[in-house]
């Protein structure tokens, strides 16, 4: 009865595309998209805003150094927008939720790479802006740390096209609670962004990850969560109304 509670509210708010086993899951909005900031000459880090949007529509993304060669280039993070679905006036609805990114793309492994995971404000539409840049450790100005080094690439070990990065560590919950802000945050956007914590020191560092464009493998939030019980009172009279359009079809 959980699960058919869960899969009929998710349908309901229309964000979440599958529930399975007790779980939804968000996909990232097709709006994701590279932020990226050309940097002459090279920064010290942390670098805080100011930032270019590019890659709208891409069905792959790269984070990291796009090209820092004798004191120019470009620094890239990825912002994930991501539609929170509707679960009633209910405080702290998700009890559990996990990030997943699949990787596109091999890596230049002249040296290492280590990507931070931070969730950004709630906004009412999807649309990324420069302001969504950072690189460096330790975003607390506008942003919360969900996993310190969620990818780390050390040039012994590369990983390759394909691989699944997931994280289910708690701030990511928390981050969601605080998100939807006991419903006001429903039907809004929250955002996930992966950014690196330091330089990459080689030309053309980077790590491609696959975007919502993608379809199959794009950036997910699964989650589990207690929705308010009355919304499903106001959801069975349609429910059994489309179970009635059915038996007519059927007789």
């Amino acid at each position: 009865m959980k699960n058919i509670k869960l899969a009929l509210l998710t349908w309901l708010s229309g964000a979440v595309l599958s529930s399975t086993a007790g779980a939804a899951v968000i996909f990232s909005d097709v709006a994701d998209a590279i932020v990226g900031l050309s940097v002459n000459p090279i920064p010290v880090l942390p670098v805080d805003g100011g930032g270019s949007v590019s890659n709208v529509g891409d069905a792959s993304m790269a984070v990291g150094n796009t090209g820092i060669y004798n004191n120019f280039g470009t620094l890239n993070t990825i912002v994930l927008p991501f539609l929170l679905p509707s679960l009633g006036a209910t405080a702290n609805p998700f009890t559990s939720a996990s990030f997943s990114i699949t990787q596109d793309g091999s890596i230049n492994t002249f040296s290492s790479i280590n990507i931070d995971l931070y969730g950004l404000g709630v906004r009412a539409t999807s649309t990324i802006v420069g302001s969504d840049f950072y690189a460096g450790a330790g975003d607390s100005t506008d942003a919360t740390l969900l996993v310190q080094n969620f990818i780390q690439s050390d040039s012994g070990s590369p990983n390759t096209t394909g691989t699944i990065y997931t994280s289910s560590a708690v701030p990511i919950t928390d981050y969601l609670n605080a998100a939807y802000a006991s419903g006001a945050g429903a039907g809004q956007y929250a955002f996930i962004r992966l950014n690196v914590n330091s330089l990459p020191g080689d030309f053309f560092k980077t790590i491609g990850f696959l975007s919502g464009d993608a379809g199959t493998g794009a950036p997910s939030l699964t989650f589990t969560a207690v929705p308010e019980p009355s919304l499903f009172v106001l959801a069975v009279p349609g429910l059994v109304a489309l179970l009635g359009v059915r038996r007519r079809f059927t007789a």
